[in-house]
């Protein structure tokens, strides 16, 4: 039966990225991007130095469907259906984790690991100084990810943090499905199968660490 997994058991060391492997999917959301105060005097290159330094020997692929809004948990039915789908359409590996359902609580940075390169303006495409990413994720970070709205200066208007366009894949969710090390990853349809499962359109978040 899939068990609701708290906050304590889902958070992990960052591992060592290996660059000349390829980038695949990962697991789950590092300290210094869910809102801990460090955040707010860190530079986002601090943050890429510490994964590219890592901090333990081994590294996994996760693969993690997060509800397009970040506030949203299905009904206990609703997770226990996407948990069985998501365990048939990526089964884990050997070294791995099957699916499960994550509730962290409170809504968190989803993020890519490794596989985080640039951050571009939704409207316009124009690429984001990864500074001020990092001010407005420290902004929002001290509302505890509650109030998203940012202003970009490329076309000034008002859009969100969790609507930024990421290479790769990244957002903001309180709940999720996982799978550590996936032998498969979702085609289109799967992932509306998803959807469907848990009752809202969902997001999928491949990460490396």
């Amino acid at each position: 039966m899939p068990t609701r997994c708290n906050r304590r058991q889902r958070a992990r060391r960052l591992g060592r990225h290996n660059r000349d492997r390829p980038r695949e999917c990962a697991q789950s959301v590092p300290a210094s991007l869910r809102g801990d105060r460090d955040l707010r005097t860190r530079s986002i290159s601090g943050i890429l130095r510490s994964w590219a330094r890592g901090r333990c020997l081994l590294s996994d692929n996760w693969l993690r469907v997060i509800p397009t809004d970040p506030t949203f948990v299905p009904s206990a039915q609703a997770a226990e259906r996407g948990v069985h789908l998501l365990a048939r359409l990526a089964p884990a590996s050997s070294s791995g984790e099957p699916a499960h359902e994550v509730d962290f609580g409170k809504t968190v940075f989803v993020d890519a690991g490794a596989n985080f390169e640039s951050v571009t303006c939704p409207w316009c495409g124009t690429a984001i100084d990864l500074e001020r990413w990092q001010d407005w994720m420290g902004a929002a970070a001290s509302t505890e990810f509650t109030q998203l709205n940012v202003r970009t200066r490329c076309c000034d208007v008002t859009t969100s943090l969790n609507e930024l366009r990421y290479d790769w894949p990244q957002g903001f969710a309180r709940w999720w499905l996982e799978v550590m090390n996936p032998t498969a990853q979702l085609s289109d349809s799967q992932i509306e199968a998803v959807a469907e499962a848990i009752g809202h359109p969902v997001r999928v978040i491949c990460a490396h660490y």
